[in-house]
C-alpha cells in the first residue's frame, strides 16, 4: 500500500506534542508500470490512474497513528529485514518545463528493480506546504514532513527499491528549505533554464483537435488567483505596488518564476545552506 493522499486541517499543526487530524489515503499501486516504462507514468497521478487496483483499495487513516504504529512494527522486524522503509536518496526541485521530467524518468529507468521515484506527487507537496498560510508549530511540521517521507519509502516487496528519489511540483521550491530543515544530509538538486524559454513553454498556444487556442491555465499562472505568500526575502510584484491578480498573464508568469528562482539560489547561500546540494 503506497501512500496516495494527505488532508491537512488548518489548525492540526498548532499542537504541542502531536499533530492531530491529518488523515492520509493510502492504496495498492502497481509499480511494475514505473519500472517497465517509466515514460508511460511520468507523473505519480499518471501511475495512480494506471494502477487498476487503486480505487478498490484505497483505505484512510489517521496520519499521526499510522506512523507511529508503522516505525514501531518496522523497528521489531529489523533483525529479520522482512520491511524496508528507504529514507530519501535524492531530491528534484524545479523551475518547471526545464527537463525534471525527463530527469525523473532517468533515475527510474537506471536501475528499474532497485529505484522508486514520486513524481510531482501532491502528497510530499502538501507536507511541504503546510504551514504556508497557517500557523503551526515548526517542531510539528518537520515530523509530519518526515513521517510523510518515511511511509513513502516504506515496502514489502521483495524487489526491494534500495533508492527511492523524490521530483517536486516546481512550487515546492518555495519550500526548500522546509525539506533541509527536515532532511539536512538528503542530496537534493534544483534544474533551472532561460527563464523567458520557460515563459515561451508555458504561454505559447496549444493545438487542440487541430484548433490553436491560448493554454487556459499555464502552470505559471495557477495561483495568479489565489497567490501563495512569497518567501521572506523575495518581494516582486508587491515591489511594484500592485494587486498580483491585476498582472497581466505575462507579467504574472514571469513574477512567479522569478520569485521561484530567487528564493531558490538566496535559499541554497543562506538559510538552507549547501549542505545537501547537488552542484
Amino acid at each position: 500500500m503506497t501512500i496516495v493522499d494527505i488532508n491537512i486541517p488548518p489548525s492540526s499543526l498548532q499542537g504541542v506534542d502531536a499533530y492531530r487530524g491529518v488523515t492520509a489515503k493510502f492504496c495498492l499501486l502497481d509499480w511494475k508500470l514505473q519500472q517497465q516504462e517509466p515514460q508511460k507514468v511520468p507523473m505519480f497521478n499518471d501511475l495512480m490512474r494506471q494502477s487498476k487496483m487503486c480505487d478498490s483499495t484505497m483505505i484512510t487513516v489517521d496520519l499521526w497513528d499510522i506512523a507511529k504504529q508503522a516505525r514501531a512494527y518496522d523497528d521489531q522486524l529489523t533483525a529479520s529485514n522482512e520491511i524496508l522503509a528507504v529514507p530519501p536518496t535524492g531530491v528534484v526541485f524545479h523551475e518547471s518545463r526545464c527537463g525534471s521530467t525527463l530527469t525523473a524518468n532517468a533515475l527510474a529507468g537506471f536501475s528499474p528493480d532497485h529505484s522508486r521515484v514520486y513524481s510531482e506527487s501532491s502528497v510530499q507537496l502538501h507536507a511541504l506546504m503546510a504551514c504556508d498560510k497557517n500557523p503551526c508549530n515548526p517542531t510539528l511540521h518537520r515530523h509530519l514532513i518526515q513521517d510523510v517521507f518515511y511511509l513513502s519509502g516504506r515496502t514489502v516487496r521483495k524487489e526491494r527499491p534500495q533508492y527511492v528519489f523524490y521530483k517536486i511540483s516546481s512550487i515546492g521550491s518555495l519550500f526548500v528549505d522546509k525539506f533541509t530543515e527536515a532532511f539536512p544530509n538528503v542530496p537534493w538538486m534544483y534544474l533551472y533554464r532561460d527563464t523567458v524559454e520557460v515563459m515561451q513553454s508555458h504561454l505559447a498556444p496549444a493545438s487542440v483537435g487541430g484548433i490553436v487556442r491560448s493554454r487556459d491555465r499555464p502552470v505559471c499562472l495557477r495561483q495568479q488567483a489565489q497567490p501563495i505568500q512569497p518567501a521572506p526575502t523575495v518581494q516582486i510584484a508587491q515591489s511594484k505596488q500592485r494587486d498580483p491578480a491585476s498582472l497581466s498573464r505575462e507579467e504574472y508568469c514571469a513574477t512567479h518564476l522569478v520569485r521561484i528562482c530567487t528564493w531558490i539560489f538566496i535559499c541554497m547561500e543562506t538559510e538552507c545552506g549547501l549542505d545537501g546540494f547537488l552542484s
